[in-house]
């Protein structure tokens, strides 16, 4: 291959993709719900010079399955669901590297450094870029994790791998400049994620005073426990308030999230909601008709619910010191309270609930419309592509 421009990139995905109701193992195994790689790789095809297709492991599956997922082949690896990090991710990322280097793709884009993702894409020794996701280095000290984690390991095979990686994208500046600070070697690119357009499709309905919605997993990370007290504030003062829950993932069975849950039902009754994981189209709608969505994060990379509930002009209370402000500053519509501070968090959505769907909902919607653009964010990575193509090269062929 030579350094010219290609007329139509083949591109690898690896990194997560909802599971499809015909998936042998669905509603078995539990895989993230998030579409953003699926949206990116719709995009592509759509409006960039590219054949994507998608390759994701699923722990806890026994079967490979093979489908197509709104246009884009998506290709499902089993994966045992024990002893993977002690293992070093090993046999899924061969496995994962050996299914793309099957389908022979010009470029391979991995999602994310807490799994195998990155380390499958590195084993194809194809050309490869990794949007950056997880950065458990930062995480785990906030969370207090024990030196002897798992999340330990995760954060030491994350600074392994981005050592010995060249080209980076950062999906906020917020992430751009710990990498800067952290992995002065890199090669970064700025790119959000991308939307579904169906969003915008949307019908607009009337939201229901008084309600809050919250959409992510049962973890400490995401604020769960600041949520509970600041609505143990805010109950005596809006004795109809109403809270959405909608989530799922490992963590629904963990003694963190049912202390929580009680503290919640404690203090709303049957005015709690938990609706657990809802199809994306489902969790559009919840999103839509609430007064406030509340992403109360410990620490957010990007945020792809506040950006969807932007778009549903859905006012938003997010914490400090993450990429969730990031996205208030720059598109406005939503308030931000001090990282960690249940109080200031009650009283900034006591703020929003006194004064429902404030200016700037339309200027929101459009900001974030046109920024993460579908065109744009294609051609911007496909740009990418070819920086990586042009200064790489294949390394071998698999």
């Amino acid at each position: 291959m030579g350094k010219g421009r290609l007329s139509v990139l083949k591109c690898v995905h690896i990194g997560g993709v909802p599971l499809p109701a015909g998936h042998p193992d669905s509603g078995r195994v539990w895989a993230h719900p998030g579409r953003w790689v699926l949206d990116l790789a719709k995009a592509q095809k759509a409006h960039a010079a590219m054949e994507p297709a998608i390759v994701f492991n699923v722990p806890g599956s026994a079967r490979d399955f093979e489908t197509e997922i709104e246009g884009i082949p998506c290709l499902f690896i089993r994966c045992r669901s024990r002893l993977r990090a002690a293992s070093f991710f090993f046999e899924e990322s061969v496995r994962m590297a050996a299914a793309t280097c099957a389908l022979r793709p010009d470029v391979v884009h991995a999602h994310g450094t807490e799994g195998a993702y990155l380390l499958a894409a590195r084993r194809t020794r194809l050309p490869h870029v990794v949007t950056v996701q997880g950065l458990f280095s930062y995480l785990n000290p906030i969370l207090k994790t024990p030196w002897y984690g798992r999340q330990a390991f995760i954060a030491w095979l994350e600074n392994y791998t981005l050592r010995r990686t060249q080209f980076a994208i950062a999906k906020s500046g917020f992430v751009m400049e710990l990498l800067r600070q952290r992995f002065p070697h890199l090669r970064l690119f700025q790119i959000p994620n991308t939307y579904d357009p169906a969003c915008l499709a949307l019908p607009a309905v009337a939201r229901e005073p008084f309600s809050l919605v919250f959409v992510g997993t049962m973890s400490p990370w995401k604020g769960v426990h600041l949520l509970a007290q600041a609505v143990a504030q805010l109950a005596e003062r809006f004795p109809q308030l109403t809270l959405r829950m909608i989530g799922g993932g490992p963590e629904v069975n963990s003694a963190y999230w049912r202390g929580q849950e009680q503290v919640l039902r404690a203090t709303l009754g049957a005015r709690l909601q938990i609706l657990g994981q809802l199809p994306w189209v489902q969790v559009l709608e919840h999103v839509a008709k609430s007064a406030v969505l509340v992403a109360p994060s410990l620490w957010e990379m990007f945020g792809n619910q506040v950006i969807e509930a932007l778009l549903l002009r859905t006012p938003c209370v997010v914490s400090s010191g993450t990429a969730l402000a990031e996205n208030i500053q720059r598109f406005g519509h939503g308030l931000i309270f001090r990282n960690g501070d249940a109080t200031d968090l009650a009283a900034r959505l006591e703020d929003l609930l006194q004064r429902p769907d404030g200016a700037g909902a339309e200027m929101a919607r459009e900001q974030v419309s046109a920024y993460l653009h579908p065109v744009r964010v294609a051609r911007e990575t496909e740009r990418v592509y070819q920086q990586v193509l042009g200064i790489g090269g294949r390394e071998e062929s698999c």
